[in-house]
């Protein structure tokens, strides 16, 4: 099992990561790497190693995480490719950038792998697509799904572009999701209900409605089903939503996501 873990960038996807290893019952040696020297606050609490600098001490980690912004990338590569040996596993969490752009900034490198997870890790239920090249060692491979199946499912990738597509699905998910509840509580308030009240209640109907689908052996279409009445009220709001298109808006939006996460790695 792993249990020296370098990150570099502490932000919201990193402290989802780091809420659940500090939860698990695993033992872990954590360096934490970031500029911003407030977010030491993350690694102080739970005696971890805060850097601001990649140093020496980044060479014996089992592997490091690189979970900064994609145009970083170049910069990053810089500070750790004179530390790292040829052991090392590179993660990357990085949109759009692809495992053979991070080869070419790290020559000695070549194990290094790709990773879409998202915030909902924190609670162990993401779901983390992984993709391993070709040259990736696959005696490796056990204790990386291992590592990442602690914060939920796993999905192991069979063409690296299908990376991109697990960001503007998987990785942004969660920011459709809480949109659309957004809007749900505003409706809420709209109709009389307080703020807390609103919020509170539209928790509970999706996650409730979230459990019956997945504990449900039924389809959606079917569960939609046992909810919509021939000329009833439920009827009444899903035709006005296909009036309006909402799938085919949703659709188009996701798109421009994926178009995007291709985009990252290119600094576009």
């Amino acid at each position: 099992m792993l249990k020296k873990i370098s990150i570099i960038g502490a932000g919201n996807l990193t402290q989802a990561l780091l809420y659940s290893i500090d939860n698990s019952l695993l033992k872990m040696d954590i360096n934490l790497y970031d500029k911003d020297k407030k977010k030491k606050v993350f690694a102080s609490q739970k005696k971890w190693k805060f850097f601001t600098k990649v140093g020496k001490e980044i060479a014996s980690s089992d592997i490091i995480i690189l979970a900064v912004k994609p145009n970083q990338y170049k910069n990053i590569c810089s500070d750790i490719r004179q530390e790292v040996i040829k052991e090392t596993v590179i993660v990357s969490l990085m949109a759009g950038v692809k495992i053979s752009d991070l080869k070419a900034q790290l020559p000695s490198q070549s194990n290094v792998l790709r990773v879409m997870t998202n915030i909902n890790a924190k609670y162990n239920n993401a779901i983390s697509s992984i993709y391993f090249d070709k040259s990736f060692k696959k005696t490796r491979i056990p204790s990386l799904i291992k590592f990442f199946s602690m914060f939920g499912d796993i999905r192991v990738l069979k063409k690296e572009s299908d990376i991109d597509k697990a960001t503007a699905l998987i990785g942004s998910g969660p920011a459709y999701f809480i949109y659309f509840s957004e809007s749900m509580i505003e409706i809420f308030q709209s109709f009389g209900f307080t703020k807390n009240e609103s919020a509170e209640l539209v928790s509970q109907l999706f996650y409730g409605t979230a459990l019956l689908c997945k504990q449900d052996n039924r389809s959606f279409e079917k569960i939609k089903k046992s909810v919509v009445s021939k000329g009833g009220t439920t009827e009444a709001a899903l035709q006005k939503l296909d009036r309006l298109k909402t799938k085919k808006i949703l659709k188009e939006s996701i798109k421009d996501a994926y178009v995007k996460a291709k985009s990252l790695g290119r600094g576009k």
